[in-house]
């Protein structure tokens, strides 16, 4: 049996366990003094007892688990408690519980709950608990026995006497017991044949024979356990084990000393003071002891060196060889080290060999050939001989017979040589076989020989003629260590992978990731394709249908069971010698060579598992909060990561275990993953969905059912149909208010370099009739002045004529300016209020030859600084108003104000002459002219307003008011002026 053990420095809880149960669900569950833990092959778990009023004590004495789900557990100091569904419930005496330890827990077939304790036997009615063992004939007892067998027997008792009660009775009867009294009955047990067994100490009593086979009823278990295979199972002082017990005649004891194996601490057991005994549903023996957990499984391979007896004979191993030694399943096995001996039925014969072996090899004659270093000895039918070897002193690397009866070795760092009729000859005399040694020789089921070389090449001899394959034909797993020229393929291993060959061409062999094929220095082909190997990972096994479907479809990852560290495998194949490291015996058991041993597995004759894994899901967490999996499960809105805490239960081999798991709405096929018990996924949204998880055991069988939990994810506000469509619905409004708005702006844009153009026209018309047209109608008054004066006062008519022509020069250079736009600005020339005065001069010299007008121009306030646009525009309407006053008004008097205000800046123009008529101080102003129309435009575009008043021979009154932000040219703040003037002037003055 493999034995595995959990001490408290692999987790088990300190102190043990003194009851052990399997609930439905598929844990392992421990009672003892530490507590209750729950275990899934790999993490002991504890679970919170309850702390009730009814329990004075929350050490635990029994555990029992019921068909139909939970577990009980029996509290040392009296009260039991059911667990299920995570809750729990609570019995004491006031539930009709007996005062005292509850010892054994049984159910029988009817579904009826039964607890022995040291003081009564009571049953369960769904509620409460009733006391009836004295009512039904049953003696109360110290040590009490309860046990259920396949007929739905009631068996109860201990201390010198057993009873039973059969189904639909409702009195115990006494049955007689031959074992020497007195005696203390330990526990019962049934076997597979119908057998009922009591342990009366150190005898075995069969009590109670039932048709076969034996199934018996739920019971907790106490000291007897029958394992899958037939065998007893009995702890006292240790382990004790009975390979099918039987006995002819029913009622005569067996004596435990006589005829069990016996295990203690020394072997290995955690503790020998064993406390509980369980047989899980997968046939694995439970052992709870003080000290901690042991489990004893089928062994998946036979290992030799774990017997005594053969660690005697081979104390010792450096790199493990073998050759089948008959053809009834023998092998010769060397040590690597000083030792050649025979194994056969389970035993090691002592060594014929004393020296180091490193190379061993059977022929197909029967001869098996062992090289050393400048050593070769063959053995035939029992006799040893030496033969002189080759010659050069150096390790012999590989051995191979052709079909002539030749043998060929390779020898280290000296070459290959074929011994025939006694003389060995160079490469056997073959000039086109490649020079070197060769890491193996093998002859193939057509005879030929093949060699491989430390340059990962191969050469194929065949009769006389040789040919290379190398990695341009495919044959890239490196230096080949092993070639196996099988019944159904051709196979061969190396460093890098395992490859196939076709006759023609190699294809190496694609594997899942959790099955590297890398460092294959042993390969066998059994008769139904499956393939065996022995790497770097450990023994390797494919199943023909996975090498099939690589054959089909090269890309395809091959996927397999892996034996290794867990299956009692120690070390790791020789990558050098001795080669090959895995053979097949003549009775069709494998054997596999490592750096610590030999291991054999019988392929016919595995014990396959084959219940599948329940699973379980066990949490959610989001957020970092963990939650119960409660179907139908609502999660929070915005909840955007899940991670999936799930199980497979398989207690044979836990780490073996295989996932596959796929969240509904997310996964389009299964995820498969090897001992991962954990899924996130991420950026979900919200919605329905249904996490699915399946699991397969070691042998690869799954439970397609699994498990399954549907939830959902809320929807925030944010999240919902009616928010997105009105997103989108404001979306498309404001694309389309953009497109509306683009449309304006380009509609804007051409209206305003419309505008322009229209404004620019008008201003070249305004300044027209500003500049050119009155200049041109001042002209025509000196030409007629000219004209009357030129017979009477020529001299002064000729003065009059310069002065129309300089005139007319400037008037010619302002229209110019005018349609350039180009005018250059007053300030260059002079402030506005001193350009106001100059032209008003000039108007007042003009009228001075036919009247005298008075002009006064006055400033008010701190001149400021104007934009000069702004004061061209201003000017313009000044000059304007001049001219209408000194041409038109007929004024006496006329008055200028240019006042510089904080808010605004305001130009006021009086006269006091005949006053402009009601019908020019329209909007439309007279037709025909622009003076009061133009002067209106120049002072909306200033932003300013124009106002104008009049009344007959009352004179005129022209205002324009310009708000300050508009007038004055924008410059530095009042204190950074202030400052940079101090500054600038203070370092004017410092400088020499």
């Amino acid at each position: 049996m493999h034995h595995t053990a959990w001490g408290p420095g692999q987790g088990a809880p300190l102190g043990g366990a003194v009851a052990l149960a399997q609930t439905s669900d598929g844990y392992l569950w421990m009672a003892g003094p530490s507590g209750l833990f729950r275990f899934d092959g790999i993490v002991f778990e504890r679970v919170e007892l309850p702390h009730d009023p009814k329990l004075s004590s929350l050490s635990l004495f029994s555990a029992f688990a019921p068909r139909g789900g939970g577990l009980w557990v029996g509290f040392t100091f009296g009260g039991v408690a059911l667990l299920k569904g995570g809750r729990w419930q609570i019995f004491s005496v006031a539930d009709g519980l007996p005062q005292s330890s509850p010892w054994q827990f049984a159910e029988t077939p009817d579904g009826t709950l039964w607890v022995a304790t040291g003081r009564d036997l009571a049953r369960f009615d769904g509620a409460r608990w009733k006391m009836v063992g004295s009512q039904m004939g049953l003696p109360a007892s110290d040590n009490p026995i309860l046990f259920v067998d396949s007929q739905g027997t009631l068996w109860a008792g201990g201390g010198n006497s057993l009873f039973f009660l059969r189904p639909g009775e409702h009195q115990f009867r006494n049955q007689p017991v031959a074992a020497p009294a007195p005696w203390d009955g330990n526990g019962m047990a049934e076997s597979s044949t119908g057998t009922v067994w009591l342990d009366a100490g150190f005898d075995l009593v069969p009590v109670a024979q039932n048709p076969p086979p034996g199934n018996p009823g739920r019971s907790s278990y106490g000291g007897l356990a029958f394992d899958h295979d037939g065998t007893l199972w009995d702890p006292q002082t240790g382990l004790w084990r009975i390979a099918h017990p039987e006995h002819p005649t029913t009622g005569a004891a067996l004596r435990v000393e006589d005829i069990a194996d016996h295990y203690t601490d020394a072997d290995g057991l955690t503790s020998r003071a064993v406390r509980a005994l369980l047989v899980d549903r997968e046939g694995n023996v439970w052992v709870g002891t003080t000290h901690g957990l042991d489990r004893f499984s089928e062994p998946s391979l036979e290992i030799p060196l774990q017997v005594a007896e053969n660690v005697k004979v081979v104390p010792q191993i450096a790199d493990a060889g073998m050759a089948p030694a008959d053809d009834a399943g023998g092998l010769w096995v060397t040590n690597g080290a000083d030792a050649v001996v025979r194994y056969q039925d389970g035993r090691m014969s002592p060594p014929i060999i004393r020296q180091k072996v490193e190379t061993l090899l059977r022929a197909a004659d029967g001869t098996v050939w062992f090289g050393g270093r400048k050593a070769l000895w063959r053995e035939r039918q029992g006799q040893l001989e030496s033969v002189a070897s080759p010659g050069p002193d150096r390790d012999t690397q590989a051995l191979a017979q052709d079909k002539s009866g030749g043998l060929w070795a390779s020898i280290l760092r000296s070459g290959v040589f074929r011994l025939k009729d006694g003389a060995w000859t160079p490469y056997g005399g073959i000039t086109a076989l490649p020079r070197g040694t060769a890491i193996t020789i093998v002859r193939d089921r057509r005879d030929r020989l093949w060699f491989s070389y430390p340059d990962g090449s191969v050469a194929v001899l065949d009769g006389e003629r040789v040919r290379t394959y190398v990695v341009a034909d495919g044959l890239q797993i490196g230096n080949v260590m092993a070639n196996h020229p099988g019944r159904i393929g051709h196979w061969l291993g190396g460093e890098l992978g395992l490859a196939r060959f076709d006759g023609e061409r190699f294809y190496s062999i694609q594997s899942a990731p959790e099955l590297p094929l890398d460092g294959v220095t042993g390969i066998v082909e059994t008769p139904d394709g499956d393939l065996w190997l022995n790497g770097r990972a450990g023994i390797v096994h494919i199943a023909a249908t996975e090498l099939e479907r690589s054959r089909l479809d090269p890309a395809y990852r091959v996927r397999g069971e892996t034996l290794g560290a867990f299956d009692g495998v120690v070390g790791s194949s020789a990558m050098v010698r001795p080669l090959p490291t895995a053979i097949e015996a003549a009775d069709g058991k494998l054997w596999f060579a490592t750096t610590s041993g030999i291991y054999g597995i019988d392929p016919a004759r595995r014990v396959h598992n084959r219940i599948p894994p329940p699973v379980l899901i066990r949490a959610l967490t989001v957020a970092g909060y963990t939650i119960e999996p409660i179907p139908g499960l609502k999660l929070p809105a915005y909840t955007t990561a899940v991670r999936f805490d799930y199980l497979g239960l398989s207690l044979t081999a836990a780490e073996k275990v295989r996932y596959r798991y796929r969240l509904d709405g997310v996964d389009a096929d299964w995820r498969e993953v090897t001992a991962v018990r954990q899924a996130l996924y991420t950026n979900l949204r919200p919605g329905h969905y249904i996490f699915r998880a399946i699991a397969a055991n070691n042998d690869g069988v799954w439970n397609e059912q699994g498990a399954a939990l549907d939830f959902s994810i809320a929807r925030a506000y944010s999240q919902t149909t009616w928010f997105r469509a009105a997103c989108a619905a404001s979306l498309l409004l404001a694309l389309w208010a953009l497109y509306q708005l683009r449309l304006r702006q380009i509609a804007k844009g051409f209206n305003a370099r419309l505008e322009e153009r229209v404004a620019e026209r008008t201003r070249i018309a305004r300044d027209l009739h500003d500049t050119l047209l009155q200049s041109f109608q001042g002209l025509l008054l000196l030409f007629q002045t000219a004209r009357e004066l030129l017979r009477t006062r020529p001299a002064e008519a000729e003065k009059i004529l310069e002065s129309a022509i300089d005139q007319t020069a400037q008037a010619i250079t302002e229209g110019r300016d005018a349609v350039q736009g180009l005018r250059a600005s007053m300030v260059e020339r002079s402030d506005l209020a001193q350009a106001i005065t100059t032209f008003g001069q000039e108007l007042a010299a003009e009228a001075s030859r036919h009247t005298s007008v008075g002009l006064q121009v006055g400033v008010a306030g701190t001149p400021r600084t104007l934009h000069s646009i702004v004061r061209d525009e201003i000017y313009q309407i000044a000059s304007e108003a001049l001219r209408n006053a000194f041409r038109h008004a007929e004024a006496k008097q006329i008055e200028v104000e240019l006042r510089y205000d904080e808010r605004q800046l305001r130009l006021r123009i009086r006269d006091d002459g005949k006053g402009i008529d009601s019908n020019f101080l329209t909007a439309e102003g007279r037709v025909g002219h622009f003076g009061l129309h133009g002067m209106r435009e120049r002072a909306k575009l200033m932003g300013g307003k124009l106002t104008v008043w009049s009344g007959p021979k009352s004179g005129a009154e022209v205002e324009l008011s310009i708000p300050a932000a508009r007038a004055y040219a924008t410059s530095a703040s009042t204190w950074r002026s202030w400052f940079a003037k101090k500054f600038s002037r203070e370092s004017v003055q410092s400088e020499p």
